[in-house]
């Protein structure tokens, strides 16, 4: 029964077969279960952005939590945008097909007619290929194909057309004075700090706001852009999953600081969205948490330990350790708090002092413990995840203990 039920949506979705706008199931408690859910995380500073959520093509209802800019106060709101990630990947194939459609490129054009260093085998179809991610190598063949620069085609075929108002393609996205400030866990009293700053790669990017990716959302779902395959499944990202009977599209993109996605219900015709500037714990799950809602669930989110004053004590776990699951990794200090840092991604994450002999790191969402040996040295650190997400549980093991001071002839025999 599972897979027709998913066999019908899929049929649903044909041009012209979309539910009629009576069959619709609105959750008229909808917005109350989203405000329970992320409203807790908002207060201790582990959500900070805006959901949306629409059904067909009728309004959008919009709630916004925390502050763009946490130092200032500026509020976060409808209106706030944020870089979207790989969701533009889904603009440069939508321009890409209609590209091909109207006749300005083919797959079969060779690729050095649009960059002259490509080899003389290499084809426009490598590029278009669905399996594969665009590269910049796709925008500049885009460009070339519709003489004129990427950002202005994207404003001119889907920006506009689709009332995508407060959304803009740039290459800056830091220069845009709107923008919503980037934040990662940090030290007392915001418990935030600014993400570092991300490579600028030049390349254009979707900065965008979450009732425009509803919006985006609605034109994917009635096929005013078509990502769809002939097999049903979609491209550019996109995802197909099923949950609880009900077919779901699914997309998201993330950066450090950021994280922007969208789902939609098929069957329900519901577009839920959202924008979010916290890589705090709950980011991983915001889609599952979003999807779970609209199906009318109310999820259980564990909240993280209250932050509590950083002790002398903290300092003990400073130096290397190994881990089974990350490797290497040390813990140093940071201006007045503690650092957890893996070198081979080079990601740096506050540790947030929970009380004596504990830390909470807030990216991975588990607690961890010191163990120490007879001499009081931290031996290793123990980690249980608050989040319910099954995983492995969390071991450092400390190396490079100095041995401990032989007794000296002065110290009394046992």
């Amino acid at each position: 029964m599972p897979f027709l039920r998913f066999l019908f949506l899929a049929i649903m979705l044909l041009p012209g077969l979309t539910p009629p706008a009576g069959a619709r199931q609105v959750d008229p408690d909808l917005e109350t279960r989203i405000r329970g859910t992320f409203g807790p995380l908002a207060e201790s500073r582990d959500f900070s952005g805006a959901i949306a959520f629409c059904y067909g093509d009728g309004p959008v209802s919009v709630i916004a939590f925390g502050y763009a800019d946490w130092q200032t106060g500026r509020a976060f709101s409808a209106g706030t945008p944020v870089p979207a990630g790989a969701v533009t990947d889904s603009l440069t194939r939508v321009l890409a097909q209609r590209l091909v459609d109207t006749g300005r490129l083919s797959p079969a054009d060779p690729l050095r007619r649009y960059l002259p260093g490509a080899g003389a085998e290499d084809s426009v179809a490598e590029l278009l290929d669905p399996e594969t991610r665009s590269d910049t190598r796709l925008i500049e063949v885009i460009e070339q194909a519709a003489r004129a620069r990427f950002e202005t085609f994207a404003a001119t075929e889907i920006l506009g057309p689709l009332g995508l108002d407060n959304s803009r393609i740039t290459r800056r996205p830091a220069a845009l004075a709107v923008l919503a400030e980037a934040y990662e866990p940090g030290p007392r009293p915001l418990d935030l700090r600014p993400a570092p700053p991300r490579h600028q790669t030049g390349s254009p990017e979707l900065v965008t706001t979450a009732p425009d990716l509803t919006r985006l959302a609605q034109a994917v779902l009635s096929r005013r852009i078509d990502l769809f395959r002939a097999n049903g499944s979609l491209m550019a990202g996109w995802r197909v999953i099923q949950r609880e009977g009900e077919v779901i599209y699914t997309v998201t993109g993330s950066q450090p600081g950021y994280s922007a996605g969208v789902s939609i219900l098929a069957g329900r015709e519901l577009a839920i969205a959202y924008v979010a500037n916290i890589d705090s714990f709950p980011t991983p799950r915001i889609d599952a948490l979003l999807q779970e809602l609209a199906l009318g669930g109310r999820p259980a989110v564990a909240g993280r330990p209250a932050t509590a004053a950083l002790e002398p004590g903290h300092f003990d776990a400073l130096g290397q350790y190994d881990s089974a699951v990350f490797g290497s990794v040390s813990l140093v200090q940071s201006g007045s708090g503690l650092d957890l840092v893996l070198p081979q991604s080079g990601r740096r994450d506050h540790l947030t002092p929970i009380g004596p002999g504990r830390l909470f790191w807030r990216r991975a969402g588990a607690e961890l413990a010191y163990e120490r040996d007879e001499a009081g040295r931290v031996t290793a650190l123990t980690g249980r995840r608050v989040t319910p997400e099954p995983g492995m549980a969390i071991r450092l093991e400390r190396t490079g203990l100095p041995p401990l001071a032989a007794p000296s002839a002065a110290d009394p025999a046992d």
